[in-house]
């Protein structure tokens, strides 16, 4: 009779952190959906100007060495400057909408996406992170499509 080992169960997939708000976050949404840039050169962590040792370049703006570069936005947790993106994806003709939650202190920011309009949402303890989410799956489902 032949033996055979078992046939090992395929690793689980380690649950994934909830995303949270801070400089990484912002990084991101500044990147993926503003259109921020990274300067190559690397800065030293302390300088308020980057997030982890990372400047970034406003889209439109000379290179850093030319004056361009700036401090990102806080997108994640200040309500002001997540209005920018929601004004960025209005601008463009990407509907968003944003549902305060009655029975939790929590927000559902919903955006349509593609041509045919197919509606994702994100959820959030906060309306700047919700946003931040929401924009971050309407920016990659753009790339795909394109």
């Amino acid at each position: 009779m032949n033996e055979q080992s078992p046939t090992p169960c395929p690793p689980h997939a380690a649950p994934q952190p909830e995303p949270t708000a801070g400089g990484e976050m912002d990084a991101l949404v500044a990147e993926r959906v503003m259109g921020w840039t990274r300067h190559p050169e690397k800065m030293h962590p302390s300088d308020n100007r980057t997030i982890g040792g990372v400047l970034y370049c406003m889209p439109g703006y000379p290179p850093y060495d030319a004056g361009g570069a700036n401090v990102v936005p806080y997108y994640s947790t200040d309500i002001a400057a997540a209005w920018q993106v929601v004004e960025h994806f209005k601008w463009r003709g990407v509907s968003l909408t944003i549902h305060p939650y009655s029975s939790s202190k929590g927000y559902r920011v919903g955006v349509a996406i593609g041509p045919a309009e197919e509606w994702d949402y994100a959820t959030a303890d906060t309306a700047p992170l919700a946003i931040c989410l929401a924009a971050l799956k309407a920016a990659a489902a753009t790339k795909e499509t394109t």
